[in-house]
């Protein structure tokens, strides 16, 4: 009987990447696949979910067990942004070829991929075989064959301060980024906006929200006035460090106070994947040249969209026209910046920063103890790293 084998991704979607074999001193135990962030992933052989969710070093995985009949063995597919995310639970059955996740970045991974193992018997650490031998004359997936449950779409969003007015019901998506404060500068808007995102979330009406400060390098006031701004972190809130030259004002390689801020909000949240960064590609290379492993990214690219390791979203307009028929704002603040999370829906867009969309009651910080005019407040929203932003246009 011929059994029916598939490529993990179908041809034109992926370049090989890292191979099987020692790596960096170490073992990696399977193939990987570059592709962007999004690309399907379908199942090599017929089989059924034996592990899904999260797993250490992976961020989620897939481990499907596959039976003699269908080819024996047992497959891995890794660093998925949330490997439920086309309907799979744990004990289903899914078909050779079958589409049933999505490529993503979580995890240990420096940018969008699919780390594929195969297992000659069982699941077992270190029994891991080369996959590209045994991946020789697989077919290639056919996308009729059980499309996914939830197709891919793109998560867009408002990015908003002081420098709008302040947010009501008429909001349209489902998450947003508002400031907390510049520095030690408190945002002014802090007060409605702050209180609106919990509501909204407890109500259903956003998957989650993104609070983001504006780094100085006095970061440790910086870091305790985004502490007395919140309180106790919503369980659905995510908290971005705004990294910009503000025209030379902050120059030089800034990463050992960015790290440390990095750690200490990780720490007060107790997930560093809740800990994000926003800034243009000229930027986070000369400021912050050395980053936290696994970091997330919202890159400001106005009128493009460049790749850059641990892009999550980009910042794709201030409202200018930038954004080639996406929209330049949104209700009720007219024009302002506005993001997407390419590929991602705001639940996956809410996974891949450590947010389970469905919990409504435990806060993630009880998990583990709490450990724009020019002089700050003539900055204005819209300039936010506006000199090197014009390089990306």
């Amino acid at each position: 009987m011929r059994v029916s084998r598939y490529m993990p991704l179908k041809a034109g979607t992926y370049r090989l990447s890292s191979p099987y074999g020692p790596r960096d001193r170490r073992m990696h135990w399977g193939q990987d696949f570059a592709a962007s962030d999004g690309t399907p992933i379908y199942a090599a052989q017929a089989g059924t979910v034996q592990y899904i969710g999260a797993a250490t070093g992976f961020g989620q995985w897939i481990v499907l067990d596959h039976p003699t009949p269908a080819g024996g063995g047992t497959t891995v597919y890794g660093h998925m942004w949330d490997a439920f995310a086309t309907g799979l639970r744990r004990g289903d059955s899914v078909e050779a070829g079958q589409h049933i996740a999505y490529v993503g970045s979580n995890g240990q991974s420096t940018g969008p991929h699919l780390h594929f193992e195969v297992h000659p018997t069982v699941w077992r650490a270190g029994s891991q075989i080369d996959p590209i031998p045994w991946l020789a004359g697989a077919l290639e997936p056919d996308t009729t064959v059980k499309a996914a449950a939830f197709p891919v779409t793109d998560t867009l969003y408002a990015d908003v301060s002081e420098w709008q007015r302040p947010v009501d019901d008429s909001y349209p998506y489902q998450v947003l980024a508002i400031r907390s404060n510049d520095g030690t500068y408190r945002d002014r808007n802090w007060a409605t906006n702050y209180p609106w995102c919990k509501r909204r979330c407890d109500e259903g009406a956003l998957v989650f929200f993104i609070v983001y400060f504006v780094w100085r390098k006095n970061w440790q006031q910086a870091v305790q006035t985004l502490k007395a701004q919140v309180g106790q972190p919503h369980p659905r809130m995510a908290v971005m460090i705004d990294v910009e030259s503000w025209q030379g004002q902050i120059t030089g390689n800034q990463s050992e106070g960015l790290n440390a801020t990095f750690d200490a909000i990780a720490d007060w949240l107790g997930d560093r994947r809740r800990v994000i960064a926003y800034g243009n590609r000229t930027d986070l290379n000369q400021l912050w040249p050395s980053k936290p492993a696994g970091l997330r990214i919202v890159l400001a690219a106005y009128g493009s969209n460049p790749d850059y390791p641990g892009k999550i979203a980009h910042q794709y307009t201030n409202g200018d026209g930038f954004g080639g028929g996406l929209p330049e704002g949104c209700p009720p603040f007219g024009k302002c910046c506005m993001d997407s999370a390419d590929g991602l829906t705001p639940e996956r867009y809410a996974a891949a920063c450590g947010i389970d969309a469905g919990d409504q009651v435990i806060l993630a910080a009880q998990t583990k103890p709490a450990k724009k005019a020019r002089s700050r407040r003539a900055t204005k929203r819209t300039s936010r790293a506006d000199a090197d932003r014009k390089t990306e246009k």
